[in-house]
């Protein structure tokens, strides 16, 4: 199964948590995750919880965008930085698709 999350809200909100949690139980189950952060969510890159999943096999997408409108950190290694449409390519090829708003 491929699953891709989306999150959205910012390192203040307890969505990381979840999110982490849940990409998580999904890799020992063998599926493939991608979580594309968005919107406030971009601020969650400064996350180790969430930079460690992509050594789990987790891929980490980033909108570009909303990365430069909220500063977030740029050019780490292990984040994919993409656009909308990139994310709109997920979100088809996906069997699940759940967002944390």
């Amino acid at each position: 199964m491929r699953l891709t999350i989306t999150l959205q809200s910012g390192r203040a909100s307890l969505h990381v948590n979840s999110v982490v949690r849940l990409a998580k139980a999904a890799r020992t189950k063998g599926h493939a995750v991608t979580i594309f952060l968005m919107a406030d969510g971009v601020t969650c890159l400064a996350e180790p919880s969430l930079l460690a999943l992509a050594g789990e096999g987790v891929v980490l997408s980033v909108c570009e965008h909303n990365r430069s409108q909220y500063e977030a950190p740029a050019g780490i290694e292990t984040v994919r930085y993409e656009s909308q449409y990139e994310f709109a390519g997920f979100v088809a090829d996906a069997d699940r698709t759940v967002g944390f708003f």
